[in-house]
């Protein structure tokens, strides 16, 4: 368990303890609260009140422990601060009460001489009357000692900023307590002791010198203010920033530097302000300076003076020993040169390993331990050991950290170890067939390589591995390869930097090389050469998978062994870069590097996605339930179980094909033709009788999808979005400023009121006001154009001139199709209207009655109320016209918005508030014999009425337009060039004429609801409800 585990689990039971005192204290209180009115329970109240007293002693105690835990653990938000202030008075609060409620106690005469007070006893407290008896409370309490908890002793676990609290706590608990024996004491000091601290004391014999002994031991070795002055500035100078003003953040700030200062102040230093500059300025010299420093200096507290005096005689020192221009320091100090000289620093921006120290804890090798091979061949549980042994971080397996502060988690199932830890829930099988799903990680970067000849002493040219690194300002080769070609490097010594500006060590000088390609002799190429120790790691850094090689089997590679980690002899840099590059490059595609030409073939550059270790880091996938198997002819099948059945063989072992095979796809369009475009349950069970696709559900619903004749047959037409309600629908209005006009019928009709008379058809033209859905309903004799202006002259008449009419333009009138086409679809229909009635008129496309469901509903209103009234009789025109005019006030008089379930309330607002400001069929209002009203007086309140129903309105009628009863998902819109079926309601399906978009019609949220497709016939305008588009892959 770490030391954080323990840390939470002491703060949650010191969050119990005192809530358990806080609970007894609130008890009392509550006995103390109910013995003023009931007597019984004071005798309670009397015994319970002596605990009070060593119950706040308690509450103190353990509060002042949680307080601590939750320093440590950084978590101050969390503690109370009120809960102190509220016990505190809830115990002054029960103590007064229980005064209050119980009688003086009365205490001896002895028994009060035996209680020193600060003053003289008066002698008339004593009379005659009062023999032996006085009345003394707070003598009583003084003679009951408070029973307090004991105080739990301290623990130090080596940490320098904690020891000071430790000493003192200890001090005054243990070490000065005369009457505990020097042996106990060691004891107890042993108890308090963990890890480092343990270490010190373990060797002391128990005996009554060895309190003494280790206690001294322990002074010595953490009792260091100096050490402790250091640890508390350096946690200061580290603090975190606050990320944003918030409590947490603020508390966390106080709570780190109010601890930390109070503790800098209790060390009482001299010089608080130089102390701090000198661990400001010591932390900037390098270590070998400091130790020096540090052994010459005996200050207890050193001042910044004394660092700046140490510096400048180290600087003598040096100067005066020739080290000006040639110190051993990590970054050397470099006279500068003049502006003419060519002795320039070189940089070479190579990956090189070797400045990097690391040493693998397995083998001791010059690597991380998870690239170790030795450790990736071992077990898991040899791995988990290994780990353990060195101690090592379970995240990252490094060294310097616990597992609980590392950010990092398996790159596989995200739990806290590292990937190479990770244990497989399936059990691996020496060579199953599988599937192997790669999991996604960091992409490596590959360099570019080649293969080059080089020409060594004797003349011949030999083979040597470059690396290309046009961001190298020189070229290097290895002391190896220089000494393997019987090259001799001249003199040389110009330093050489890596990045960020490290010195490159060991250039063992200059050699001048003759690099030409392997596979001709020309161009060659002639190249001044660093030689250098190494150059860099092998490249690349670990195997690549085949599929990478695949990729680029066609071309001739610089490098043919690219993909595998081969030592690099020689590094080619910007010197000679724009000789050895050509202008051609190509891309391998996604998760592949490019390719690029060089005199010395295509070299691969870029990143590529790896799979290092399948078997640690992928998703495997069995299939060994299928009990698979090869048969005579190599073909795999599905061994099943099926051996006894009476099948045929292909039938109990069907052939095991993958969903990504373009066999899979023809194998089952064909099935799914054979079977009559069967649906996928059907076509799933054909398929399998003969061959066994892995994932063939998927692969079933993506060929039907695919497939016209479905396609035709499913008939899924998109849906767009229910579009924002337009202006003249949420904006105040003139009642039938906006209408729209709809056709209902036919219905019957006599010619006379006579027994015999002719029965003819009569219409319904019905007007709705698009703002106030109020509804106007005439009837029409017949369905022409001359009978509809006649109809339309009458509403102008009784509701004035309209703005604009909106219409339906297609075959949505119930009866006469034809008729009402040719009414409204006519070009000389449409001028006569136009010219007859001056505002404009707004045509709704072909086929869309859902554009006008407003008026659509008006219609299924009428109607219905018609054909209840109206049941198996047959009116004249008279009777007719009275009946619809009182189904015109009828829907005049329903309410717009749900009625109130205030019973004050009692009109809902209706479409005949509008029109003549009450409903149309409500009960006339009393006649009113007061006539001193003035005229203007009641134009006023008609006026205010209006305004208050328009408020209603826009209060309660608007809000109901809010939400969207259905088409709420926005879909993708329908593009021009689109191949699409249109849909004919009195067709069949599979005789729906083709089309192509070639315009859309985007409303102004730019969602597209009509379109304009182009048939055999022509183009023709429809809303895309009505298209279904076809799929473009084959």
């Amino acid at each position: 368990m770490g030391d954080s585990d323990r840390d939470v689990r002491a703060k949650d039971r010191a969050v119990l303890r005192r809530d358990s005192v806080v609970a007894r204290i609130r008890h009392i209180h509550q006995l103390a609260t109910r013995s003023v009115t009931d007597q019984a329970v004071r005798s309670q109240l009397v015994v319970a009140i002596q605990d009070l007293d060593a119950l706040w002693s308690s509450f103190v105690v353990e509060n002042s422990g949680v307080l601590d835990l939750l320093s440590e653990l950084g978590l101050l938000a969390e503690f109370s601060v009120n809960l102190e202030a509220e016990i505190r008075a809830l115990v002054v609060e029960a103590k007064a009460l229980c005064n209050d409620c119980q009688p003086a106690p009365v205490v001896s005469v002895s028994a009060v001489q035996q209680v020193s007070y600060g003053g003289p006893i008066d002698s008339c407290s004593c009379s005659a009357g009062s023999s032996r008896d006085v009345i003394a409370p707070s003598v009583q309490r003084a003679l009951v000692p408070a029973r307090l908890p004991e105080i739990p002793l301290p623990y130090f676990d080596g940490d320098c900023q904690n020891w000071p609290s430790f000493r003192d706590r200890f001090n005054t608990l243990v070490a000065k307590d005369s009457n505990i024996s020097n042996t106990v004491k060691f004891y107890y000091l042993l108890g308090c002791l963990h890890a480092d601290p343990q270490e010190v004391v373990k060797g002391y014999t128990v005996s009554d010198d060895s309190f003494t002994l280790a206690w001294d031991a322990l002074i010595e070795r953490y009792d260091k203010p100096r050490m402790l002055a250091s640890s508390i500035i350096d946690k200061l100078i580290s603090a975190p920033i606050a990320a944003s003003e918030s409590h947490a953040a603020l508390r966390a700030f106080l709570s780190v530097f109010d601890e930390n200062i109070a503790i800098l102040d209790s060390l009482q230093i001299p010089d608080l302000a130089s102390f701090l500059l000198f661990s400001l300025a010591a932390r900037c010299l390098p270590t070998s300076s400091r130790r020096l420093f540090e052994s010459e200096n005996n200050e207890d507290y050193s001042s910044v003076q004394s660092v700046i005096k140490f510096v400048r005689s180290r600087l003598q020192v040096l100067e005066n020993a020739g080290a000006r221009f040639s110190g051993s320091s990590s970054k050397p100090y470099t006279k500068p040169k003049p502006q003419g000289s060519r002795r320039d620093t070189k940089v070479a921006f190579v990956s090189a390993t070797k400045p990097v120290q690391m040493k693998c804890h397995l083998c001791s090798g010059a690597h991380r331990l998870s690239d170790c091979s030795k450790f990736k061949a071992a077990s898991v549980d040899d791995r988990y050991n290994t780990v353990c042994t060195h101690r090592l971080c379970m995240v990252c397996l490094r060294e310097g950290h616990m597992s609980f502060k590392c950010p990092d988690s398996c790159s596989i199932c995200k739990r806290r170890h590292h990937a190479l830890l990770h244990r497989d829930a399936i059990v691996k099988k020496p060579a199953p067939p599988a599937a192997l799903l790669g999991r996604q990680e960091a992409p490596t970067v590959l360099l570019g390589t080649a293969l080059v000849h080089v020409r060594d002493t004797v003349g011949s040219f030999r083979t040597v591995r470059a690396l290309i690194d046009s961001a190298s300002q020189i070229s290097a080769i290895t002391s190896d390869c220089c000494d393997r070609l019987g090259l001799r490097p001249a003199r040389w010594t110009v330093p050489v930097s890596g990045l960020s500006g490290q010195r490159v060590p060991d250039v063992q000088g200059l050699v001048q090389l003759v690099v030409q390609p392997r596979n001709s002799s020309s161009p060659s190429i002639q190249v001044k050469t660093w030689v250098l120790s190494s150059i860099t790691s092998d490249m690349p850094a670990r195997q690549l998978p085949s599929q990478v090689r695949a990729k680029c089997g066609n071309l001739f590679l610089a490098d043919p062994m690219f993909d595998k980690p081969v030592p690099v002899e020689l590094l080619i840099g910007a010197d000679i870069f724009p000789q050895v590059w050509n202008d051609k490059s190509d891309s391998l595609g996604s998760g592949y590097p490019s390719v690029y030409s060089s005199i010395f073939g295509w070299v691969l550059i870029g990143p590529v996605q790896t799979h290092p270790d399948v078997g640690a880091q992928s998703m495997l996938v069995s299939l060994a339930r299928l009990s698979p198997f090869l048969d005579s002819v190599g073909v795999v099948r599905v061994g099943g179980r099926m051996q006894n059945s009476n099948w045929s063989e292909r039938r109990k072992h069907p052939m095991l094909i993958p969903k990504e095979s373009h066999l899979a796809v023809l194998i089952v369009r064909h099935w799914h033709l054979y079977a009559c475009h069967a649906r996928p349950r059907l076509l799933i069970a054909l398929v399998q009788q003969q061959f066994w696709i892995i994932g063939i559900r998927l692969l079933v619903h993506r060929v039907i999808r695919k497939c016209l004749i479905c396609v035709k047959m499913s008939a899924a037409n998109p849906q767009p979005m229910m579009a924002d309600l337009p202006s003249f629908r949420v904006r105040e209005a003139h009642p039938f400023s906006v209408v729209g006009i709809d056709y209902a019928g036919p219905l019957q009709m006599k010619e006379l009121s006579l027994r015999k008379a002719r029965i003819v058809k009569v219409y319904i033209a019905v007007f709705v006001c698009m703002t106030t859905k109020a509804v106007h309903l005439e009837s029409v004799t017949a369905l022409s154009t001359e009978a509809f202006r006649l109809t339309l002259d009458r509403f102008v008449a009784r509701r004035g001139l309209p703005v604009s009419i909106y219409s339906d333009c297609g075959t949505n009138f119930v009866g006469a199709a034809r008729q009402l086409r040719h009414l409204v679809n006519h070009p000389d229909s449409r001028d006569q209207l136009a010219g007859h009635v001056a505002c404009e008129w707004h045509f709704n496309p072909p086929g869309a009655p859902h554009f006008g469901g407003i008026w659509e509903a008006a219609v299924k209103s009428a109607k219905s109320l018609l054909l209840r009234a109206m049941s198996s009789q047959v009116w004249t025109l008279e009777e007719f016209t009275s009946v619809l005019c009182r189904v015109e006030a009828a829907m005049n008089s329903r309410p717009l918005v749900p009625a109130s379930p205030d019973p004050n309330d009692l009109e809902c607002l209706t479409p005949g508030h509008f029109l003549v400001g009450r409903p149309l069929m409500s009960i006339p209002d009393p006649v009113e014999t007061d006539t001193n009203i003035g005229l203007q007086t009641r134009w006023k309140l008609l006026q205010q009425s209006f305004q208050f129903f328009w408020r209603r309105w826009s209060r309660e009628y608007l809000n109901t337009l809010q939400a969207r009863g259905r088409w709420t998902k926005s879909k993708t819109n329908v593009e021009v060039g689109t191949m699409v079926i249109i849909k004919v309601n009195d067709t069949p399906p599979l005789t729906w004429p083709l089309g192509r978009i070639i315009e859309v019609h985007p409303g102004p949220d730019q969602v597209v609801r009509v379109a304009k497709v182009l048939t055999k016939q022509g183009v023709i305008t429809r809303p895309v409800v009505k298209l279904v588009p076809l799929p473009t892959d084959p």
